[in-house]
């Protein structure tokens, strides 16, 4: 079964908090679900790489092949499966007949250790080659609820091995009917692979932990069920952390666990945490896979915002306290296989309410990383889009974080992206660079910015406001920030070239807002009258006359 990821985003629209103004913060929308599948198929474990089991080999008909030079005891259980089942070397007999034999056999109470484990291993090698072709055929055969029954009597090392390993294949399935059916109170799978977790032999220990994120993949899935109090799971993959050295093929494991398991939506603190904190493990492993399924981990668990404010703040302490975002940050390379994954967690942490946060992203030289990948000839729109939103919630934080975007290469980037590109997705996330840099910023930086040479910003913001008006939304927001800059006007002398006023209106800015005039939204209209009385008293021209609207003025 594939895993549908759903991508909740978060988009804070935080106007400036004004030292001088006292104002409440707000937000026009909490959080703005930006729906992308991502599509994970669940996995299982393979026989071996790069050379065949020396167990033996099945044809796609089922039929058994003697392969190479068999070991002692492997060639027991080809003799034993020659002499006991002999249906299976027959190319002519049906896969049907040959089950219906197999269910027979173990179905008999008479037989030894090996002859179990011979009939296992074949079902294991049938399974292994085509999980849902053949799953059907054993889910008919009612071979399943058989294997079941020797799997809750039978504890021998190399049986359970065999039988871990057919159950992993048949819960690998994608088809959702046969996972329902696995998971069936009547057969205990779910209560066998936690009994299973607990063993000391690591690859019993693998098989079930691996069969149980299968069983949870879809998003679904029974998770109070599969890891709930009680089942061991979670304790055995902290047990599994605990070791000085842990295998390779474990690390996976658990980070496929935790990516699984953060997309439980009821979880207490202590569970965040401990989450976060076997995170901190699997992320620092050199292995890709598992930093990527780590990467996973860290971006459910920052999808959702915990309704606890307390909860939250503890959430995020433990991922600031475990040098998890100068990791992520580190993945921030182009064709780097956590590149996306990681970029995404980081735009979920830019999001939160909390300045340590964000600042921590910032020391990490975001705002530098993304100048540089926006220059790569290889760049997507779509990170592009990623890279502005994470940037403009980094700038909404404090006037600190917009003056560091100020003094960076983005700015400029950001400038002329504007000036040279038509309204798009990634046009909107670059307007809330510049309407959350512009709201941030103190009176001199805006000064500075109205004079400068390079960077013509009221030209530039009534050219957001024209596409605003045309294409999309946030209207308003575009008219605050033009306000932040109107407001620098009793600063300036009447005969400076750089009146902000003189230049708004040289530049179209009166018939723009005039234009509003006829807004169905209120909250767009009534800002434009406002600014228009307040700035422009006789609604056509500038009277010399320094004036300032209030904060109060604008409120809605």
């Amino acid at each position: 079964m594939e895993d549908k990821r759903l991508e909740k985003r978060k988009e804070f629209l935080n106007p400036v908090k004004d030292g001088r103004v006292k104002r409440e913060k707000y937000m026009v929308e909490l959080r703005k679900k930006r729906k992308q599948d991502m599509f994970r198929a669940k996995r299982r474990i393979r026989v071996s790489t790069g050379e065949e089991s020396p167990h033996m080999k099945v044809d796609d008909d089922g039929t058994i092949e003697k392969v190479g030079k068999l070991a002692e005891y492997i060639q027991d259980y080809a003799e034993i499966l020659q002499t006991i089942c002999p249906i299976l070397f027959e190319k002519e007999a049906d896969l049907s007949d040959k089950l219906k034999e197999v269910k027979k056999l173990l179905g008999m109470d008479c037989h030894d250790r090996k002859t179990y484990i011979a009939l296992c291993s074949y079902l294991r090698h049938l399974s292994s080659k085509d999980p849902d072709k053949y799953a059907v055929f054993i889910i008919r055969e009612e071979l399943y609820p058989q294997i079941m029954k020797i799997a809750s009597a039978h504890h021998v090392l190399d049986l359970m091995l065999e039988i871990t390993w057919i159950l992993t294949n048949l819960s690998s399935c994608e088809d959702k009917n046969i996972t329902e059916y696995l998971c069936g109170e009547e057969f205990g799978l779910i209560k066998y692979c936690h009994a299973m977790v607990g063993q000391e032999d690591l690859k019993i220990v693998e098989h079930a932990i691996w069969i149980l994120n299968n069983l949870m993949a879809g998003d679904d899935a029974p998770f109070e069920q599969i890891f709930g109090t009680g089942s061991g799971l979670f304790e055995a993959i902290e047990k599994l952390c605990d070791r000085s050295q842990i295998p390779l093929c474990m690390l996976r494991v658990m980070a496929w666990s935790i990516s699984n398991m953060a997309k439980c939506k009821t979880r207490s603190s202590e569970f965040i945490v401990a989450l976060i904190e076997i995170c901190g493990t699997t992320l620092f492993c050199q292995d890709t896979k598992t930093q990527v399924d780590s990467c996973y981990c860290l971006k459910h668990l920052t999808d959702i915002e915990e309704e606890d404010k307390e909860q939250e703040a503890d959430k995020l302490k433990s991922i600031c306290e475990s040098g998890i975002i100068p990791k992520l940050s580190s993945f921030l390379e182009l064709g780097h296989p956590c590149f996306t994954i990681a970029l995404r967690t980081l735009g979920n942490l830019s999001a939160v309410d909390c300045l340590n946060t964000q600042k921590q992203i910032l020391s990490e030289g975001f705002f530098c990383k993304a100048a540089e990948l926006y220059c790569l000839p290889t760049i997507y729109p779509i990170t592009v889009k990623e890279l502005f939103w994470i940037s403009s919630n980094l700038i909404s934080g404090s006037e600190q974080f917009a003056c560091e975007f100020y003094s960076s290469a983005l700015f400029s980037i950001v400038y002329k992206y504007i000036k040279e590109n038509p309204m798009s997705d990634v046009m909107r996330e670059a307007y809330w660079c510049m309407n959350n840099f512009v709201e941030k910023i103190d009176s001199a930086t805006r000064m500075e910015l109205i004079q400068h040479k390079e960077y013509h910003i009221i030209p530039l913001f009534i050219h957001i406001l024209k596409e605003a008006i045309a294409f999309g939304p946030n209207v308003e927001h575009i008219l605050m920030s033009i306000d932040f800059l109107l407001r620098t006007c009793k600063h300036f002398h009447d005969e400076d070239e750089h009146h902000p006023l003189f230049q708004f209106q040289d530049h179209g800015g009166i018939e723009l807002l005039d234009s509003l005039s006829s807004s169905i939204n209120v909250t767009v209209f009534t800002l434009s009258q406002r600014l228009l009385k307040t700035y422009y008293p006789n609604n056509d021209e500038y009277d010399g006359k320094n004036t300032q609207i209030s904060r109060d003025d604008l409120e809605f």
